[in-house]
C-alpha cells in the first residue's frame, strides 16, 4: 500500500476512529508490527476491535491500557463517552488532499454499546510509607525495695566477714611453727655439740676423720630443709653469728643465683 495512502489514512483514523472497518484491522495490525510502540496503533486496534469483534476486543484492549498514557480517555474512547472538537477535526484535516471516496462512511451506530473494564496495575509509591508505630512491650512491675532487708543482708555479711578474720588470726601460722621446729632442732644440735668433750685419739688421721664426719653430719643437717633466710636472721638476734654465717654460706651453695646477696649478708654480720 502507497505510504501516503497509509499517512493520510493513519490521520483519519485518528480523527474519526468510529470509521475504521473490519478491513482496517489486519492494516493496523501490520502498522503496529513495523511501529510497535506507537500508542496511537494499540488504541485504534483495540477500538476496531470493540467495534466489529466486541466478544475478541479483550486481549488488544489489555494491550491498548499498556501503552496508553491516560488510561480514563482510552475508556472513554472505547465506551463512545470521548467527544471530538469540531475546531479540532477541521484545522486537523484541512491539508489533506487526497482521500478515497469509500472511505466516506457514516460513524457506525448499529452495535451495542458494552462496558469495557480495564485491566488494574498496581500502584507505585516514590515514598515509602510512614510507619505504624508500634506500642513498646511493657515490662512487669517489679515489687518495691525493702531497705530494711537489704541493711540487715549487708549487716550479716560484715559480721561474716569480721568472725572469718578473727578465725584467721587466731590459727597459728604453720609456716612460722615449722620454722620455729627447725630452730629448736638447731637449738638442740648446738647444745649436743658445745656438750662434747675434746676427742682424744692416739692417731692424728682418726681425729680429723671425726672431724670431718661431724662436718659433714653439720651440712646434711642444714641441706635436709632446715636452711632458710630467716632462720639465719633469728640466729643473728639471738647472738650467734657463726651459726647465722654458716647458714648464709648454706643458702649461697642453694642458691647460687643470690650468693652477692648473702656475701653482702655475711659481710655486715662480721663487721658489726
Amino acid at each position: 500500500m502507497n505510504n501516503r495512502y497509509v499517512k493520510e489514512s493513519f490521520s483519519y483514523w485518528t480523527a474519526h476512529p468510529d470509521d475504521t472497518s473490519e478491513s482496517d484491522i489486519s492494516q493496523l495490525q501490520e502498522a503496529a508490527g513495523t511501529y510497535p510502540y506507537c500508542q496511537s496503533l494499540h488504541i485504534l486496534i483495540a477500538k476496531a476491535m470493540a467495534v466489529h469483534h466486541p466478544e475478541q476486543a479483550e486481549a488488544s484492549i489489555q494491550k491498548a491500557a499498556a501503552y496508553s498514557l491516560s488510561r480514563n480517555t482510552l475508556r472513554k474512547l472505547i465506551q463512545n463517552e470521548f467527544e471530538w472538537s469540531p475546531n479540532l477535526r477541521s484545522r486537523q484535516f484541512e491539508n489533506v488532499l487526497i482521500w478515497p471516496g469509500d472511505y466516506q462512511k457514516p460513524a457506525a451506530t448499529s452495535y451495542s454499546k458494552q462496558e469495557w473494564k480495564l485491566p488494574e496495575l498496581p500502584k507505585i509509591s516514590f515514598f515509602d510509607a510512614p510507619e505504624t508505630p508500634q506500642p513498646k512491650p511493657s515490662l512487669p512491675e517489679l515489687p518495691p525495695i525493702d531497705d530494711t532487708t537489704l541493711r540487715e543482708n549487708a549487716l550479716q555479711t560484715e559480721l561474716e566477714q569480721i568472725e572469718s578474720s578473727v578465725m584467721e588470726e587466731s590459727q597459728p601460722d604453720q609456716r612460722e611453727l615449722e620454722r620455729q621446729r627447725q630452730i629448736q632442732i638447731i637449738d638442740s644440735f648446738i647444745e649436743n655439740e658445745a656438750r662434747m668433750g675434746p676427742i682424744r685419739a692416739n692417731f692424728k688421721d682418726l681425729s680429723n676423720q671425726e672431724q670431718e664426719d661431724l662436718a659433714k653430719k653439720r651440712n646434711m643437717n642444714f641441706s635436709s630443709g632446715a636452711v632458710s633466710e630467716g632462720m639465719a636472721k633469728i640466729m643473728a638476734r639471738q647472738g650467734k653469728i657463726e651459726r647465722a654465717i654458716e647458714i648464709y654460706e648454706q643458702l649461697m651453695l642453694k642458691k647460687p643465683e643470690k650468693k652477692a646477696y648473702f656475701a653482702e649478708k655475711i659481710k655486715d654480720l662480721t663487721t658489726e
